[in-house]
């Protein structure tokens, strides 16, 4: 009787040992079709990733290039701006220049005024 209550003890046992290996082994393991949606899954992704770093590359070169055609827009903004303070400068000159020749024509048209109304008295008198 103890053989008997051994025997059913271990087949008993082995029973649970197998479910328990088959359960164990169950949660490990991965089915075919979730391993396949995994990987499908990890392949767009890497594709994602490498599409997304060939944008930011170009991204990144744009920005380069607009950043020098900035720095040559204000390099040539800043030359303008210094052609028109010179320009400014050498129109203020040329107006000065312009009012003292209106003011040297002024006087000498009054001297000639002069000249001529003299003129015409010493005429007038012979």
């Amino acid at each position: 009787m103890e053989i008997t209550g051994l025997l059913i003890g271990f087949v008993a046992g082995g029973i649970i040992a197998w479910i328990m290996a088959t359960l164990l082994v169950r949660l490990k393991t991965v089915s075919k079709q979730e391993l396949e949606a995994v990987n499908e899954k990890n392949v767009s992704l890497h594709t994602d990733l490498i599409v997304a770093q060939e944008k930011l590359k170009s991204m990144q070169e744009d920005e380069a290039e607009l950043r020098t055609e900035i720095a040559a827009y204000r390099e040539k903004t800043e030359q303008s701006r210094d052609e028109v303070q010179a320009l400014e400068r050498n129109l203020s000159g040329t107006t000065a220049q312009l009012n003292v020749a209106h003011d040297t024509v002024q006087k000498q048209l009054e001297e000639i005024g002069t000249y001529k109304l003299e003129l015409k008295s010493m005429t007038d008198e012979f």
